[in-house]
């Protein structure tokens, strides 16, 4: 289960007073387009790439990987046409939770920004939810395999579905390392995002190998279909009396 829930709370403050979203116990992600008009011009995001590259990565890495809440401006002028209703479900169906936050129209200056580009704006920032919400629910079929572990240092092997092909993964951590819990791990917190991909399970052993010294790492399966795999694959590869008494004591498939 995730620390926070994902939260966007939208206001009409296109210069947003940051002091105010203080939390003590959350760290905040501002989405205003005064401020990250003068990092990048983004009413050309439609034509630029590194438009999107850019804000949308920093954008992924604060609310995916960081947790942070995020405060976003959007603006009263019509305010529920169907830029608000697209951005509503795909916040629904990505279980982000959002609030409204608006202050009064008449003093916080929006009727100083043109009607054409509040709605570029708002359209820009479905285009940005759509994504983070497409992203989220993916990370959300993803299924862990075994994690390896060798002192401190842990490996944890997981698999997912792009477009209906299976692709398989791992990432390391030499820190709080994995474990299971209840039969799953947090993915979402572990950088998955920047994991190497492969086509097939083999593949990913392949290069694994040539990481790590596989014979030193005990291992833990969920998946016991690709546990017997695992062991065939290596044993053909760097097969030692260790690695032999290893499979004796954790291979677990019947």
């Amino acid at each position: 289960m995730e620390k926070y829930q994902r939260e966007i709370i939208l206001i009409n403050q296109f210069h947003i007073k940051r002091n105010q979203f203080f939390d003590k116990s959350r760290e905040v992600y501002f989405l205003d387009p005064v401020v990250l008009f003068s990092k990048i011009d983004w009413r050309l995001f439609e034509e630029d790439a590194r438009v999107t590259n850019t804000v949308y990565g920093e954008l992924f890495e604060a609310v995916v990987i960081n947790h942070k809440k995020l405060i976003c401006y959007w603006p009263l002028f019509n305010f529920q046409d169907d830029s608000w209703f697209e951005l509503l479900n795909h916040c629904k169906d990505a279980k982000i939770r959002t609030r409204i936050m608006y202050s009064d129209y008449s003093s916080n200056g929006e009727q100083d920004l043109a009607i054409s580009i509040q709605e570029t704006w708002k359209n820009f920032v479905v285009f940005l939810m759509e994504s983070l919400c497409d992203d989220i629910k993916m990370d959300e079929v993803l299924e862990e395999i075994a994690i390896l572990k060798c002192g401190d240092e842990s490996i944890l092997l997981f698999k997912l579905e792009q477009n209906g092909i299976r692709k398989y993964s791992y990432v390391q951590s030499s820190e709080n390392g994995f474990d299971f819990e209840n039969g799953e791990v947090e993915l979402k917190e572990i950088g998955i995002n920047s994991a190497p991909v492969f086509s097939s399970f083999d593949q990913l052993l392949e290069k694994l190998m040539r990481e790590i010294d596989v014979n030193s790492y005990q291992t833990s399966f969920l998946d016991r279909t690709l546990e017997m795999q695992y062991f065939n694959t290596i044993l053909k590869n760097c097969a030692s009396k260790n690695l032999i008494e290893s499979w004796v004591k954790f291979y677990s498939l019947n």
